[in-house]
């Protein structure tokens, strides 16, 4: 679980885990009343088995919640129109910085840096893009909140790298140096 996970069950599934709470102890009650009317030798059993009832009936309503949660998340998808102060080191000839502006419709994204432009998509939290110029390199990596960071390789394999970028707004503005490749 990532912490905007946890947040998220917990915000979308209140009600539900607040009747758990409050209901176990009535739960719990209850197999006191089994303990009660069952004869010494049977009751610890009798309780046990109605406790791990209890646990079982638990763990399976939260399995169910954090699998819809994680469905939801998927189906929603992660957001990253916007602006985005990006830098990167390409292995051997040196590093870049500039800001791209992040156009979104569902998973599709375009968007463009200093003199390119680049087409890709976002799937739950990964995103991969490539751009169209220079040695026309394919990033791919994850994003998470306002950051995002991965790998980027040339079309030809001639160049690799690592990559970063930092959300700045979520209004499309650009400017910035060159991320389209080496040399570029």
């Amino acid at each position: 679980f990532s912490i905007k996970t946890s947040y998220t069950f917990l915000e979308g599934n209140a009600p539900f885990l607040f009747l758990c709470l409050t209901y176990y102890p009535q739960i719990l009650r209850t197999s006191q009343i089994f303990k009660e009317t069952y004869i010494f030798g049977k009751e610890k059993v009798m309780i046990n088995k109605v406790k791990l009832g209890v646990m079982v009936l638990l763990a399976v309503f939260a399995l169910v919640y954090v699998s819809e949660v994680r469905a939801v998340e998927v189906e929603k998808g992660t957001k990253v129109a916007g602006t985005w102060a990006a830098q990167g080191t390409w292995t051997g000839t040196g590093s870049w910085s500039d800001t791209w502006t992040i156009k979104q419709k569902g998973k599709k994204i375009t968007g463009s840096g200093s003199g390119y432009d680049f087409k890709g998509k976002v799937k739950g939290t990964k995103i991969t893009f490539k751009i169209s110029s220079g040695c026309y390199p394919t990033y791919t990596g994850t994003v998470s909140n306002n950051k995002m960071s991965g790998t980027m390789e040339c079309e030809d394999h001639s160049y690799s790298g690592t990559w970063s970028a930092t959300k700045t707004t979520d209004a499309p503005e650009s400017s910035g140096a060159s991320a389209a490749g080496p040399g570029e």
